[in-house]
């Protein structure tokens, strides 16, 4: 597997796992595609490992699946990268946070 296909996981999972109902057709579209790319490539027990992520709602199985997958694909060269360390974007992520360190004041 190469770089790019790789990069097909991230997109795809970065993609499907945002899709909402009032997205355009071309985001549906790009996400069936790379969904049968993945389909055609990946070993089947990550594949199908991504088709439970993708109904989970929980942020951290996305996290244990690329571990998993980097590990997979970088075997003993994936170092001890965890769950903790995977970075992720998304609107007020670190609302939160701030407010723990603020004891909940605003």
């Amino acid at each position: 597997m190469t770089e790019t296909e790789i990069g097909k996981i991230a997109e795809y999972l970065a993609l499907a796992t945002d899709l909402r109902d009032n997205d355009p057709t071309d985001n549906y579209r790009r996400a069936n595609t790379l969904s049968m790319d993945l389909a055609m490539n990946l070993p089947e027990e990550l594949y199908r490992a991504l088709g439970q992520v993708l109904v989970s709602d929980k942020r951290v199985d996305v996290f244990k699946l690329v571990v998993r997958i980097r590990k997979w694909w970088m075997g003993v060269d994936a170092g001890d990268v965890s769950t903790n360390d995977i970075i992720y974007h998304a609107p007020n992520i670190g609302e939160e946070r701030k407010k723990k360190k603020k004891g909940g004041k605003e």
